[in-house]
Order: structure tokens, then C-alpha cells, then sequence
């Protein structure tokens, strides 16, 4: 529309003096809607999302990871959505702060008058990390309901409380009152 308004003349000087400035772009080749684009793959990991004391975080069964806790990486940042350093993790269900981007490992113990081991994991915010060398005693106390809750540990008929002995992964035996 605006090649039909404007002379021809005044086009071409615009043009001219505009094109000799312009340095060329390199756009990189993108696949075309008929050729095969990567795909992403997805997994489905179980875990249940609970807000424990003034955090909230994901408690996981251990057996739904991988044996190896240096392996468990990838999973914790795709599930909270910190793959990429996204600060916001939209992708997951992180809430964009550290009281938001825990995740509780459950398993049953092996320990004799031990009833569950808990590992501690913080998901960074904003960057590909994990830690596991905390610990958050609010997550903690999450962890006798999830255990309840998931048949890991069983409340006796008509008693109301259940008390676990649970070992964190620092090897203390923390009992929950």
C-alpha cells in the first residue's frame, strides 16, 4: 500500500540510502512444517505436591527415580522446571522461589527400628542445580503424612497418630512427636 502512495524516485533514494547500512543477518535453518522437527520426549513421574510447614515441595517415592542419585538431576529439574535456568519455571511446578522448589525422596528403610529413609533435595531457581547437602524441617514433617498417606508406614486401628523413626540422608534418626 505504501509503494502506491509514495513516487517512485523518493523509493528508490530511501531505499538506497537505507540498504547500505543494513549488515546481513544470519538466521539459522529451522525445519519446515513437513520435515521432522526433534521431539521432545516426555515421562511421567509420580509424586505427590504438598505444602509442608511454610514450604512446598514434591515428595517422591525413591523407587520412580533413577538407582543413582546422580542421576536424579535431570528428573528433579524438568519436574520443578528449572531445565534451561528458567527463573520462573513455568515448565514445572517449582514456584520461582527456594520455599518452592523442594523435593522429598521417600523409600522404606532397611535399617532395624528404622521406618523410613528421607532424602532432601533443593532444586536451584533460575540455574541447572541440585543440592542435596541441606535440609528443610518443614519438608520434614511432610514426610510422616506422605508415608501414612502412601501406605509406607500403617497406623494401628483407631489410633490417631503415628510417629515414624525416619533416618535422613545425613544418617540422623529423626523422630517425629
Amino acid at each position: 500500500m505504501l509503494r502506491t502512495i509514495l513516487k517512485p524516485s523518493i523509493l528508490q533514494k530511501a531505499h538506497a540510502s537505507t540498504v547500505s547500512h543494513i549488515s546481513p543477518i544470519r538466521i539459522p535453518e529451522l525445519p519446515m512444517a513437513h520435515e521432522s522437527a526433534p521431539k521432545r520426549v516426555r515421562h511421567s513421574l509420580p509424586a505427590v505436591l504438598m505444602r509442608a510447614g511454610t514450604s512446598k515441595g514434591l515428595f517422591i517415592h525413591r523407587h520412580d527415580l533413577p538407582s543413582s542419585q546422580s542421576a536424579w538431576a535431570g528428573p528433579l529439574l524438568a519436574a520443578m522446571g528449572s531445565q534451561g535456568s528458567d527463573a520462573r519455571q513455568i515448565d514445572g511446578v517449582g514456584g520461582a522461589t527456594s520455599t518452592t522448589s523442594k523435593v522429598a525422596v521417600v523409600s522404606p528403610s532397611s535399617r532395624m527400628g528404622v521406618d523410613i529413609d528421607y532424602t532432601f533435595v533443593q532444586v536451584a531457581v533460575g540455574q541447572e542445580a541440585v543440592d542435596f547437602s541441606g535440609n528443610c524441617g518443614n519438608m520434614c514433617a511432610g514426610v510422616g503424612p506422605f508415608a501414612l498417606q502412601e501406605g509406607l508406614v500403617r497406623a494401628s486401628p483407631g489410633e490417631k497418630t503415628v510417629s515414624p523413626p525416619i533416618v535422613i540422608e545425613t544418617d540422623r534418626i529423626l523422630i517425629l512427636l
